[in-house]
């Protein structure tokens, strides 16, 4: 009898939260099959006041507890075979690290992460407020950080 993994769950969750944070600011997320899947899970197309801005970027997601550490406050996930994949990627890369037993998302610019860290295996950050991926970031800071604008503080 065939099963249906809770890994797939999780993994779908963690997409289905960073849609709906994409979707709900009004821009469009661009999901890329698994079966397409070399290391990107998909695109965002940024909008803003309903028109494209012509900015886009590749974002790989991961979801689980695997991939947070309370105690630490730190994501974490492996770079595997995909660093020279990432590292020579014609769009922008971040990575998204949603974390269920929060309901909350962290972001990390993969790109400037291996940059900075050639050796490493495993990209690791901080979880802050400063990276939290929400309805409430997306416009404010998120989308600010990745266009080098000034993020939109209360």
């Amino acid at each position: 009898m065939p099963t249906y993994k809770r890994s797939a769950v999780t993994s779908k969750e963690g997409s289905n939260f960073v849609r709906m944070v994409v979707e709900g600011a009004g821009s469009l997320f661009i999901k890329i099959e698994q079966e397409n899947d070399l290391g990107i899970d998909a695109l965002f197309e940024f909008i803003r006041d309903e028109r494209p801005i012509n900015k886009q970027i590749a974002v790989q997601i991961k979801s689980g507890a695997s991939y947070y550490s309370p105690d630490t406050e730190e994501c974490a996930f492996p770079i595997g075979d995909h660093r020279s994949y990432w590292s020579s990627h014609p769009l922008p890369v971040f990575g998204i690290v949603y974390v269920p037993a929060i309901r909350a998302a962290y972001w990390v610019n993969i790109k400037r992460y291996l940059k900075a860290n050639a050796d490493a295996a495993t990209v690791r950050f901080p979880a802050t407020q400063a990276n939290l991926f929400n309805e409430q970031t997306f416009a404010a800071l998120f989308v600010p950080a990745v266009l080098g604008e000034v993020p939109q503080l209360s």
